[in-house]
């Protein structure tokens, strides 16, 4: 049994691992601090248990002295079910501890009759089948939630949406012997991004979907994550004088870029507008979807171009703000819209336009993802290694 100050010293060794492999004993000393000795000894643990394995010497110009001998990940050694909850869909995977994906789920949601328990349920339901599927021992399941989790109250979701009022995470954890964890979706997105890539600098990953929320990855761990406030760019004010956001706000964000709000657009263009492609790809405003005003935008229709260019072009003014006000190496910019290539080309030429300030090198650091649907439920993932390994405990 390990005391506390060896787990710790192990997760910090694992930690710089995991973002920074393949990496050399030496210069996992020279990063934590901790003695070359105790390096080697914990070193010599993880490799004995199958977590490491030596994988060579680094080819150097000098030739002089010892060579450094790489340590780098073991596949396999272990696995975890990450699963994300929406008002949309339900995702699972199961992947091992590198993040390679093993087995998927993606159920389309549709919760309209059903009674207030229904989801915790049927989630539960599903959860146990999809174990039942695996074939794989489990060492934790790690849940992406569209809203917050305080441990201290740790029976619900914490939002504003009264669509997730009887959802009972509670119920859920005490269904399953193996270890549960629940975070924010974007916060897992953002663990994601840097234990599978893996990326150690700071930087923020902004996902789009119904509202618009970042989280900022800072020397290794989420930037506030107990103050559930930071990060909801949503409800960042871009114009003071516009239109009425639920909050009590004018001229929020999400109210001009989030999926939401640009189909809730879309339906007034179909209800007012007679020259709308909308009506030649739908039968009525109900089967409006995102893809669907993508397709408008593409066929050229005016209302919905003018829709989108807004859309965007306040999504990039939000970014080129962001990226003055925080260190962040990288923004990742993801969602449903840029599913779309299009979407994306265009997001980055916004982003072109609204940082001429910055040196030309530094566009790169932009990166408009491609829409991954499972992206959440890997998170879930991600946050099952980050508590039982990197014991960066949300």
């Amino acid at each position: 049994m390990l005391s506390k100050k060896q787990q710790a010293i192990r997760a910090a060794i694992l930690d710089v691992i995991y973002t920074q492999r393949p990496i050399s004993r030496i210069d996992i000393a020279k990063k934590t601090g901790i003695t070359p000795a105790t390096i080697s000894a914990v070193t010599g643990e993880l490799i004995n248990e199958g977590l490491l394995s030596e994988i060579g010497e680094l080819e150097t110009q000098n030739k002089a002295g010892r060579k450094k001998v790489l340590l780098e990940l073991c596949e396999a050694s272990s696995y975890y079910l990450g699963a994300e909850i929406s008002e949309a869909f339900l995702a699972f995977v199961l992947t091992d501890n590198l993040g390679n994906i093993i087995q998927q789920k993606y159920l389309p949601l549709d919760c309209n009759g059903h009674s207030d328990n229904f989801l915790t349920e049927h989630f539960i339901a599903e959860l146990r089948d999809f174990i039942t599927q695996a074939k794989f021992p489990l060492t934790a399941i790690g849940i992406a939630l569209p809203g917050n989790f305080d441990p201290a109250s740790d029976s619900r979701i914490l939002t504003n949406n009264c669509f997730w009022q009887d959802f009972d995470l509670k119920a859920i954890k005490n269904a399953f012997d193996t270890p549960v964890f629940f975070a924010n979706n974007v916060n897992c997105m953002a663990l994601k991004t840097r234990i599978f890539q893996p990326l150690a600098d700071n930087f923020i990953f902004l996902n789009v979907g119904r509202g618009i929320r970042c989280a900022y990855m800072y020397q290794g761990d989420i930037f506030s994550k107990n103050n559930f406030l930071i990060g909801e760019l949503g409800h960042l004010v871009v114009l003071p004088e516009g239109e009425l956001c639920e909050c009590g706000k004018r001229g929020c964000l999400q109210t001009y870029a989030s999926e939401t709000w640009i189909i809730k657009k879309a339906k007034l263009l179909y209800q007012k507008t007679t020259n709308t492609y909308l009506h030649q790809l739908v039968t009525n405003e109900n089967e409006l979807t995102l893809e669907t005003v993508i397709s408008a935008y593409l066929l050229g229709d005016t209302s919905v171009v003018l829709l989108l260019n807004t859309a965007l072009n306040a999504l990039a003014i939000t970014i080129a703000n962001l990226n003055l006000l925080v260190d962040a190496k990288h923004i990742f910019i993801h969602g449903k819209l840029f599913e779309n290539p299009q979407m994306r080309a265009l997001l980055q030429n916004y982003l072109r336009n609204d940082h001429q300030l910055l040196p030309e090198s530094h566009e790169r650091n932009f990166v408009v993802e491609s829409y991954d649907r499972l992206a959440g439920a890997l998170g879930g993932c991600a946050l099952c290694i980050s508590n039982m390994l990197l014991n960066k405990n949300d």
